[in-house]
């Protein structure tokens, strides 16, 4: 027999919630021994009520194990602290919050690593080949990589292949302070798009890879356009490319390379209008791989995206969101768009931060915003919204995107609020946020972001109003 959603309708004001303090993300959650890494602790009353409490001994402070932090920046929402250096391994977070008695300690929520002279960063130059293009145009790409550390760099990979057959094989190194040219260097082969070269980790934060595209034929009027450098922390989930025009005036070029080239599936292509979201079209891409001994060039697919274009030409603009077949292998890409008559080439890439995995369901326990709370359940999710009491189905699984839909019932001092049940609960969990709207038909009831606080309770429930 189902369960029944249970109205309850409270008939009072609205009630503020206590202020709480939590920390609900640590951005990112390790870095190397020697420290200095910008870390993100985010969360809710992390200003502190330093107006009661003037002076530096009344200031809030982050330690990371034993070792104390500067923090550079501090809001309500969010602390800005560097790291100190420490020895490898996980070490505890500890929050002092000005006017909380007692601390945040985050358990093991930073972990030390420690990086060996042996350790290589990995880096995608997404285009490595020079050749000619229509009407005269000779595109060449310009390749140039910066030392500027006090130590000289090897630069290993995609350069080096090119010359086996002799022994020892040489690896281009850059001097301290130095420019090297490697333009024409890097190994590329016909239908497979950019290459990966290698440089030692604890070093990479000081080398500085620079990649340009341009017509030689037309060098006097444009300087051509720079394709970015992509690290291992650039890939996601989910690439999601806004603002791609329909003119017929340009010509299209999508390219969207696999993280692994031994663990990788087809992508797909869902073509949005960019102004309202709707879904236009889906299209299957599959990828190529090399299958070299070494891991010089990644798996990717290059193709033109005219024909797809063609038909919505209605829509001035277009959004590209791709996924790796299962939603999970990480994938990043590009488009290129180039003028017909001019040949100039503009880019339309990704955000630098890709988004997250998308979980599979939503996380049970609470979830809090400013003023309101919800509760998940195995079976039945619960909101506080200030005077209104609601209740859903909490929906078994969330699609590709990280959206659900449910039924439900909300009752509160508005009439429009139980004017028609059940209502539609639609939510998507994406970054970590849960954002959600409650519809009555084509009407939205309300709508508000939380994000998750754990399985205990974050603050109080409303209570009851004379």
């Amino acid at each position: 027999m189902k369960k029944s959603l249970v109205l309850c309708l409270f008939l009072s004001a609205p009630v503020l919630f206590a202020q709480t303090t939590t920390v609900t993300a640590v951005l990112p959650a390790s870095g190397v021994v020697t420290g200095g890494g910008f870390v993100h602790i985010r969360g809710v009353g992390l200003h502190g009520a330093t107006q009661g409490c003037p002076g530096p001994s009344c200031t809030n402070s982050v330690k990371f194990g034993d070792a104390s932090a500067r923090i550079v920046s501090n809001t309500v929402s969010e602390i800005v602290a560097i790291a100190p250096p420490h020895a490898a391994g996980s070490v505890d977070v500890t929050v002092t919050i000005t006017g909380i008695p007692a601390p945040l300690v985050l358990t093991n929520a930073y972990r030390y690593q420690s990086r060996s002279n042996e350790e290589l960063e990995r880096i995608l130059v997404p285009v490595a080949a020079s050749g000619p293009g229509p009407s005269s145009a000779r595109f060449e790409t310009e390749i140039l990589i910066t030392n500027a550390s006090d130590e000289s760099v090897p630069v290993m990979g995609a350069d080096v292949l090119q010359n086996l057959g002799i022994s020892p094989i040489p690896i281009p190194t850059l001097p301290p302070h130095t420019t090297g040219t490697f333009t024409d260097m890097l190994f590329n082969m016909p239908g497979h798009a950019g290459a990966f070269i290698y440089v030692p980790a604890r070093l990479a934060r000081d080398v500085i890879t620079k990649v340009r595209v341009h017509d030689t034929s037309r060098d006097d009027a444009a300087f051509g356009v720079e394709i970015p450098a992509v690290s291992d922390l650039d890939y996601a989930a989910t690439v999601r490319l806004a603002g791609i025009p329909t003119d017929p005036r340009f010509r299209t070029t999508l390219r969207v390379y696999a993280y692994d080239e031994r663990n990788f599936g087809p992508v797909t292509l869902r073509v949005r209008d960019a102004a309202d979201g709707t879904l236009l079209a889906t299209v299957p891409v599959a990828l190529s791989a090399v299958r070299l001994e070494e891991d010089i060039l990644p798996a990717s697919a290059q193709l033109s995206l005219d024909a797809i274009i063609e038909p919505l030409r209605s829509h001035a603009r277009l959004r590209i969101d791709i996924a790796d077949s299962d939603a999970l292998r990480p994938i990043w890409g590009f488009v290129s768009i180039t003028n017909n008559q001019t040949q100039e080439i503009t880019l339309v890439t990704p955000q630098a931060s890709g988004a997250a995995v998308t979980p599979e369901k939503i996380q049970l326990g609470w979830w809090a915003a400013k003023s309101n709370l919800l509760f998940v359940g195995e079976a039945v999710s619960t909101v506080y919204l200030k005077c209104s009491f609601g209740m859903f189905y909490t929906p078994p699984s969330l699609d590709s995107d990280g959206r659900f839909n449910a039924t439900g019932s909300l009752s509160g001092p508005d009439p429009v609020q139980i004017r028609e049940q059940p209502l539609n609960f639609e939510g998507r969990i994406a970054d970590g946020w849960l954002n959600l709207t409650i519809r009555s038909g084509s009407t939205v009831i309300t709508a508000d972001q939380f994000q998750f606080a754990g399985p205990k309770q974050p603050g109080p429930l409303p209570v009851p109003c004379p």
